[in-house]
């Protein structure tokens, strides 16, 4: 019988990465941000069968919603991503996350490494690069950014609140950044959802943005070091 399942992530893990290697399995088809704020994230032939869906309206009968998205593909096993802010406005969510007949891809990364790429994301508003289309300059793709107290604590409480709920899950998987790019982290995930897929044939839709270490990653990272000694990142599962 073919599963439901949710792609739990916090953003800059690389969501949408696992996103595209998932959906490109011909057993599977995966979403991307179904909640997101403002918009219905779907692709053009699914979004033609919500005629006239606002965004209001997906999150007040977000239940009914997910079942007719899911009715669309009833062989296939079928899981969106989301996150923790988007249950705030679609309560159903909530019962994803709870539910037993609901599988969780509970994606990680390292908080220092989100912590960068949050920064340089909202710096240079390149969110995501698509494998079809034209890269930017890497100049922009690896740019250093700067560390701040502040900004790291607000960050270590936000992502704090979700490794927190990534614990409290049943029927989850962890699935650590990287890991999964490689087919020996993809077999356990493709595994747990049912898909019988080859994961040595799935196809990349995203291209990895910044390229080099951690520490190259900050203009100070001396600095962030000596903060880290006295506010450490929180742990990861």
């Amino acid at each position: 019988m073919p599963t439901n399942f949710a792609v739990f992530a916090y953003p800059r893990t690389g969501s949408y990465h696992l996103v595209s290697l998932l959906n490109s399995a011909r057993d599977v088809v995966c979403h991307g941000e179904i909640f997101k704020g403002g918009k219905v994230e779907l692709n053009k032939w699914h979004k033609r069968q919500f005629p006239g869906l606002s965004p209001d309206h997906r999150d007040q009968n977000g239940k009914e919603f997910i079942e007719k998205l899911r009715s669309l593909n009833p062989h296939k096993h079928f899981g969106f991503k989301f996150f923790l802010d988007h249950a705030k406005r679609a309560d159903h969510l909530h019962t994803v996350m709870n539910s037993d007949a609901w599988k969780k891809i509970a994606l990680v990364r390292d908080p220092v490494e989100v912590y960068a790429s949050h920064i340089r994301a909202r710096k240079t508003s390149i969110w995501g690069v698509k494998v079809d289309r034209e890269k930017p300059d890497d100049s922009l793709l690896n740019m250093q950014v700067d560390f701040t107290p502040e900004s790291w604590d607000g960050h270590v409480r936000h992502y704090a609140l979700f490794l927190q709920k990534v614990a409290s899950l049943r029927n989850v998987i962890i699935a650590r950044y990287g890991e999964y790019a490689t087919p020996e982290g993809l077999a356990p995930i493709l595994d747990f959802i049912g898909s019988r897929a080859d994961p040595e044939t799935l196809q990349e839709g995203r291209v990895k943005q910044f390229t080099r270490s951690t520490q190259e990653a900050f203009s100070n990272w001396a600095e962030f070091q000596d903060y880290l000694a006295r506010k450490p990142a929180p742990a990861i599962p």
